[in-house]
């Protein structure tokens, strides 16, 4: 499957999630909120791994990974922005 050089998901905050799967591969996650990141946290590609709170850690570039797991208390009116990259290895740009 051809992939896009990234994707953008906006998550409405109205209602809290815990451990909501997004099946999104990437190698890049930037996110940001018209909101607050306090009590926002992902895991990366298991529902069983540490979570990473947002708003100590807000620009990930990681191994490839295939799926994050999004957990947040609600905020009315407010919505969740994710930027998945997708960047070429060194063998690809060759």
């Amino acid at each position: 499957m051809n992939m896009p050089p990234y994707n953008v998901r906006a998550i409405p905050m109205d209602t809290a999630l815990t451990n909501a799967e997004i099946e999104l591969p990437g190698t890049s996650l930037t996110v940001n909120t018209d909101g607050s990141l306090t009590g926002v946290t992902i895991r990366i590609d298991s529902a069983t791994y540490d979570a990473i709170p947002l708003d100590r850690f807000k620009n990930f570039y990681l191994y490839p990974f295939e799926k994050l797991y999004l957990t947040f208390t609600a905020q009315a009116g407010k919505t969740l922005y994710l930027l998945i990259g997708r960047g070429m290895s060194r063998m690809e740009r060759v």
